[in-house]
């Protein structure tokens, strides 16, 4: 919902493509889809939970990729002491900007 927000305000449009619809990587290579939807979009927003799968979709993809969430990452902002769990804040893959 955050991303759909976001780009609302900034006046653009997203179509969210569930794993079903895609079958990223089982129906459908990951390769193949990250070609596809390039051809289609400005930016990819991915929550693939494997930071490979992320990594390929780079690889094969001129626009944007935004990771949505890892296993390496969840690269979103959040409120100490509110959305997350200190020990994740201050955890060794964690970047925090005050």
């Amino acid at each position: 919902m955050s991303f759909e927000l976001v780009m609302q305000q900034l006046d653009g449009r997203t179509v969210y493509l569930s794993l079903g619809e895609v079958g990223l990587g089982q129906r459908e290579s990951v390769s193949d889809v990250a070609l596809v939807l390039s051809r289609y979009t400005d930016a990819i927003g991915a929550r693939t939970f494997s930071h490979q799968t992320l990594g390929v979709l780079v690889s094969n993809t001129d626009v944007s990729v935004i990771n949505a969430l890892s296993d390496l990452e969840y690269p979103l902002p959040a409120h100490r002491g509110e959305e997350v769990a200190e020990d994740v804040l201050d955890g060794p893959q964690s970047f925090v900007f005050d």
